[in-house]
């Protein structure tokens, strides 16, 4: 799988490279070499210290740039894996438009890095983390337990199931029945996940050159891929760049 892996690396680079050729004489010596390094992975594109903000400003609208790009971001992840994380399984989908990193464990598979190249060469990158905040959890549920009181009750009064309502006390149950199960959760098993998600966190973050105060909470654009958030006890948020969206996924257990 390693050696398919770096086959179509190679190719992928041959490729990039050959185009880059047509920009020899339009693009600086400078702006070419960098380039060049974010298709040799010698740095994360994401890292904005290699290039200054105005010259990468101007590098936004060009095609070639976004697509080497998602190209550095794709072979920097797989590259983590090989190094640190090997355990880890990866699907790749067609022409490297995604790549889902999973840890199974159980029976059962559990994000861990997520990359989607959709139109116009756009990047999405999705990371996870696994967080205890059983205080937050247990007042979450308390107050779903309300909701589903009052709505059961109103609903009992007025002897009439009116189907809105009927549709919304069913999502609250829902969320009511993930967050009990999260509370009976083996620990251990928790514990192993969330060890896993969030150190591949760290060395994706470090690599990326994104700090904890880069986030910030806003908006998703509806043209993004959205992220499995299995209730409003989880927490999104985002780190912007013109060619790419980085969100981060927090799950609390």
């Amino acid at each position: 799988m390693e050696n398919k892996t770096n086959l179509d690396q190679e190719e992928n680079q041959y490729i990039l490279l050959k185009e880059l050729e047509k920009y020899n004489g339009i693009f600086s010596k400078e702006i070419l070499k960098y380039f060049e390094s974010l298709i040799a992975l010698e740095f994360s594109a994401l890292n904005e210290n290699n290039l200054s903000k105005d010259k990468m400003s101007l590098l936004n609208g060009v095609e070639l740039y976004r697509k080497i790009v998602a190209h550095n971001i794709f072979y920097n992840a797989i590259k983590i894996c090989q190094k640190k994380y090997d355990f880890l399984k990866i699907t790749k989908g067609y022409n490297n438009k995604s790549l889902h990193i999973q840890e199974m464990y159980n029976e059962k598979s559990y994000d861990i890095f997520d990359f989607q190249c959709i139109k116009d060469n756009i990047s999405i990158i999705d990371l996870y983390e696994t967080l205890d905040n059983t205080p937050k959890r247990e007042e979450v549920i308390n107050s779903l337990q309300e909701k589903i009181h009052h709505l059961e009750e109103n609903t009992r009064l007025l002897n009439n199931y009116i189907s809105s309502k009927a549709w919304e006390l069913e999502l609250l149950k829902n969320e009511l029945t993930t967050l009990q199960q999260r509370n009976n959760l083996q620990v251990d098993d928790e514990l192993y996940i969330a060890s896993i998600r969030n150190d591949f966190l760290k060395d994706i973050l470090d690599l990326y050159g994104i700090d904890e105060a880069d986030f910030e909470e806003k908006e998703i654009k509806p043209f993004i891929l959205q992220s499995k958030n299995n209730s409003s006890l989880d927490k999104r948020l985002i780190k912007s760049y013109p060619h790419t969206t980085v969100i981060r996924n927090t799950r609390y257990y």
